[in-house]
């Protein structure tokens, strides 16, 4: 879809704006959105920068003060993208795809605030996700057989230990 504004280039940004209960949607490319400040309401910044402020501010919460006291102390820097953890708690982004694997401390707790868990629980898809989803069961199986061992509640112990098990012989 070309951008409804200058009609030359392609349109990423979806904007919809309700006045009054008066709905406007827009689809702009990128430089006829950052144009359009009007509708962000970010007078005079850009949206770009208004995201990067969005993710640093997690690093700069005061929850993090401990730990990032003590990777400033001992600071990391990618050996691929050359990233630093300064950086990286600036910018809020990663620099690459190691960037996660080396700044894993910063991310794990933010991405469980967020999101609740540290683990995707996306889509599987039915034609070939079938392996997938025995898998996902039997660890969900393994949990609850780990919490009732916990809780000595051995009859139901016995039950999930069978069900994982006629699960792994289907695999």
């Amino acid at each position: 879809m070309l951008c409804q504004k200058c009609n030359a280039r392609e349109a990423n940004t979806h904007i919809t704006q309700v006045i009054n209960g008066v709905k406007t949607e827009m689809y702009l490319c990128r430089e006829c959105a950052n144009e359009n400040q009007d509708f962000w309401g970010f007078a005079g910044k850009s949206f770009d920068k208004e995201f990067e402020n969005l993710f640093s501010g997690f690093w700069n919460s005061p929850q993090f003060a401990k730990s990032k006291a003590q990777t400033l102390s001992s600071p990391k820097i990618c050996d691929i993208c050359g990233a630093t953890t300064s950086e990286f708690l600036r910018s809020g982004k990663p620099g690459c795809s190691n960037c996660y694997n080396i700044f894993s401390d910063f991310l794990l707790r933010p991405l469980k605030q967020i999101h609740g868990s540290c683990q995707h629980n996306g889509k599987i898809p039915s034609r070939t996700g079938k392996d997938l989803k025995k898998a996902d069961e039997i660890q969900k199986l393994q949990a609850q057989l780990n919490k009732a061992v916990a809780e000595q509640n051995f009859e139901e112990a016995v039950l999930l230990r069978d069900k994982i098990r006629d699960l792994r012989e289907q695999q």
